[in-house]
């Protein structure tokens, strides 16, 4: 029985937690399609996945109670696979009833990413209330992309620009990121962290990190300074195990242009156009799926969450895949943990 035979059966509504095909909405197995693009400009770092990433994509699905029925915001959220991914396990996981709205919010601060994240929110929801909002059988789960610049949020608060969920709209929530600070300048990521837990119902923030980049000490004096209680604890062999064994990926086709492209055509219509344009060009895309394998990941079956549904084809699935995408050791992987006392609730 797939989540589509029950939602169908009980609901009348077909959900697609897949791309284009409804039968990838199963309980035991993810699909996330992002789009990553090929340049050497530094501009354009927050258009890959990074490693951190999968880490704490894996924490999230073994300690996704820490996040269920909670509003969420990523900051940095690149090519929006972190995102993506929980805003399906909310779909699939979280409790409540036909009241009760709930968010997930990517964002970033460049235009181009802001871009690349829209259209994977198109490509992996494919069915919509409105723009951007996916409905669900037991609530309505808004998938949406907010600009944020992080460098707005160093106080005095003034700056108009800023666009925040008031306390009247946002109940609880919890702020993720993976790999926001590299940079000494970036300890305003706890600026940012400070200002939700004032101006909302955030009350927690998870961020991995690999330890020994520029702006971490930074980032962590910041927080002290603002007097936010953080810890810092290692990534476990589980976690770290789990994101190597049971998050796999599948290139496809590059695009160009938003058009697929065959790198073994001289000219793709153009008949100045070669197959080196393409990977010297910024706006050359590479897509990728991911299939995340939740009762790995999460070291438990998910049958009894999701009402008995269960998958058959996961095998069949992964054979097209590969796993094995981290190369740096566990060791390096830290996970900062950041929780707001009762003065900012």
């Amino acid at each position: 029985v797939t989540v589509v035979d029950l939602l169908y059966s009980k609901y009348h509504i077909l959900p697609d937690l897949g791309v284009h095909d409804p039968t990838c909405c199963i309980a035991d197995t993810i699909f996330v399609d992002i789009c990553e693009s090929r340049s050497d400009e530094f501009d354009s770092i927050g258009e890959t996945v990074w490693e951190a990433s999968l880490i704490l994509c894996s924490y999230i699905c073994r300690n996704f109670d820490e996040f269920k029925n909670h509003n969420i915001v990523e900051l940095g959220s690149g090519v929006g696979l972190l995102g993506i991914l929980i805003a399906k396990l909310k779909i699939l996981f979280d409790e409540g009833n036909d009241d009760y709205n709930s968010f997930v919010t990517l964002s970033d601060y460049d235009s181009n990413i802001l871009n690349i994240l829209e259209v994977a929110i198109e490509r992996n929801f494919n069915f919509y209330e409105e723009k951007f909002h996916v409905g669900n059988y037991c609530r309505k789960l808004d998938v949406n992309v907010q600009y944020i610049n992080w460098e707005l949020f160093r106080p005095p608060w003034k700056n108009t620009t800023i666009e925040i969920v008031t306390k009247n709209t946002m109940k609880s929530g919890c702020i993720i990121g993976s790999a926001l600070c590299y940079m000494s300048q970036h300890d305003c990521v706890a600026d940012v962290i400070h200002y939700y837990f004032h101006n909302s119902g955030i009350n927690k923030a998870v961020i991995c990190q690999i330890g020994d980049r520029d702006g971490l000490q930074q980032f962590l004096a910041r927080l002290t300074a603002l007097h936010l209680n953080y810890t810092v604890s290692e990534v476990s062999s589980e976690v770290y195990e789990s994101a190597g064994s049971a998050i796999y990926c599948q290139a496809l086709a590059p695009l160009w242009n938003d058009k697929e492209i065959n790198l073994d055509s001289g000219n793709n219509g153009n008949n100045n156009h070669t197959p080196q344009d393409d990977f010297n060009n910024v706006k050359m895309q590479f897509p990728k799926r991911f299939l995340f394998d939740l009762p790995v990941l999460c070291g438990k079956s998910l049958s009894d969450s999701a009402n008995g549904v269960s998958n058959s084809n996961n095998s069949t699935e992964k054979s097209q895949f590969h796993n094995h995408l981290l190369r740096t050791k566990r060791e390096a992987f830290i996970i900062v943990t950041v929780i707001a006392d009762s003065e900012c609730s």
